[in-house]
């Protein structure tokens, strides 16, 4: 953008559109929670004249993708001081999902069952952001520049679905058991740094390609769980060892891959606390509209 131009974008401002991705480190979860097993166990009829039963125990190992990138967009409103600076406000979501599925056999009402057994784990957080943009080059209708901003995450969400689908050759066939698990938190600071291109190519729009680092001021702990469950006592199945579960302090707590099956006991002892880092790199592109 030539200097006569960017003359005339002094005090204007402009609305952008922004989609990209974050990549937080978050090794708690995608190398933790993610690769967490389910350990229980059922009793199974061994004899169909008496309907005496047996323990069955049981373990599965459903490791879900470790992938830290997940999409994020959102809007900023920004003021062009002068053609150098510019100050900004904007909101912006993030998701990330995982999914596994394994086939097992699955101790039911006294019978073993062939079921589906599916994980779906999805974490999301909401944020604005206050920053500066300062346009250090310019080219003809290109700038380059740097941003710094804060960022409040202020509604972090996380959710885990166990769902078992009852196939053929199953007493329950067609029939679906779900376990829900959500945790909430919320209020993390975070500042970023970041480099852009701009190029402006007509008198109301212009593009932007953007990456900077994401630094978070501490780790989030996901705490106000809920559980919702299909599951009832005559079911005759036991979850002992739940890939998560809520500690004693109210915090969201991981059941480590490389834990023992006998180790487990119903009791937290077992459990890692889950510590989230949303630090990481971002990447958008954004479409910027002036007025």
């Amino acid at each position: 953008m030539g200097g006569a131009e960017a003359a005339q974008d002094d005090g204007k401002w402009n609305i952008s559109l922004l989609m990209g991705m974050h990549s937080p480190v978050m090794p708690a979860l995608n190398k933790g929670l993610l690769q967490s097993p389910l350990i229980g166990n059922g009793q199974v009829i061994y004899d169909e004249e008496t309907g005496d039963t047996e323990r069955y125990d049981f373990r599965y190992d459903s490791r879900l993708p470790d992938k830290p990138t997940g999409p994020k967009s959102g809007f900023q409103l920004e003021w062009r001081a002068n053609e150098y600076h510019s100050f900004l406000i904007g909101i912006g979501s993030w998701e990330k999902t995982a999914l596994g599925v394994l086939n097992v056999e699955f101790p039911t009402q006294g019978r073993l069952n062939n079921v589906n057994y599916e994980r779906r784990n999805k974490v999301s957080y909401t944020e604005y952001n206050l920053g500066w943009r300062y346009r250090f080059l310019h080219f003809g209708d290109f700038n380059i520049y740097s941003l710094l901003s804060i960022n409040e995450i202020f509604d972090f969400d996380y959710r885990e679905d166990l769902i078992f689908l009852y196939l053929r050759g199953s007493d329950q066939q067609g029939f679906r058991r779900i376990m829900v698990t959500q945790a909430q938190t919320a209020a993390l600071l975070a500042g970023m740094a970041a480099l852009g291109a701009e190029w402006r190519f007509s008198k109301i729009v212009s593009l932007s390609l953007e990456g900077g680092y994401l630094w978070g001021q501490q780790k989030l702990r996901p705490k106000a769980i809920q559980t919702l469950s299909d599951f009832s006592n005559t079911d005759q199945v036991s979850f002992d060892g739940l890939p998560f579960r809520e500690l004693s302090d109210g915090t969201l707590g991981y059941l480590p891959n490389t834990v023992a099956s006998d180790r487990i006991d119903g009791s937290e002892a077992p459990y890692v606390p889950l510590k989230l880092d949303m630090s990481g790199w971002q990447f958008s592109l954004r479409i910027n509209i002036f007025y």
